[in-house]
């Protein structure tokens, strides 16, 4: 069984630096133009569950890949963005100069974020929902979520602390391709494309 991890397509506030969190930000006309490649590489692959984050972004990203692979699609709110809380909507260069900002990232797997919640969290409900497609789906599924929770899923799978997703990049409608065993987060291979 294969789960494909897709992050959406572009929007105008990844192309502003801004930090979108939760926000219900459409996709841009390049953003389309991404998740419609991602469509065209995924159409063969025998998918037969699409599973999205309910937030507009990735909503619309799985619409466009539904139509090429011909399955249903299953919002779950377990594969949301981090709810970055009061700094949803700032620009990522401009906070970088905030105290609490830097030291969030420093200790970001312990601190929350003002009015947001902690990444240990978000960790902990992408990898139950992950769990859960394991143990209920056999064919082969795609998820269309955010960077952060795909970042943090990687990091759960290689073993590393959530700390280091910060070092992970996962650009807009990147594809993640892991080989899983039946009922395990043993993963035998991680493809990026």
């Amino acid at each position: 069984m294969k789960i494909y991890l897709i992050r959406h397509g572009e929007t105008d506030w990844n192309v502003e630096g801004r930090i979108t969190g939760e926000k219900d930000i459409p996709l841009n006309e390049l953003g389309q133009k991404q998740a419609q490649t991602a469509a065209d590489i995924l159409k063969d692959k025998d998918i037969k569950k699409i599973f999205s984050s309910p937030v507009l972004r990735c909503f619309a990203t799985a619409e466009i890949i539904s139509k090429a692979v011909n399955c249903p699609i299953v919002k779950d709110k377990r594969w949301r963005e981090i709810d970055f809380g009061n700094w949803a909507g700032k620009i990522y260069h401009d906070l970088r100069k905030n105290p609490d900002f830097k030291s969030y990232y420093k200790y970001f797997s312990k601190r929350i974020i003002p009015k947001g919640e902690k990444f240990i969290d978000v960790q902990k409900r992408v990898v139950k929902a992950l769990e859960d497609i394991i143990k209920t789906e056999n064919e082969s599924v795609a998820v269309v979520t955010h960077a952060d929770p795909i970042k943090l899923v990687i990091c759960h799978i290689l073993g590393l602390k959530p700390s280091m997703a910060a070092k992970l990049l996962i650009n807009n409608a990147s594809i993640i391709c892991l080989d899983m065993k039946k009922a395990s987060l043993g993963c035998t291979k991680i493809s990026l494309s």
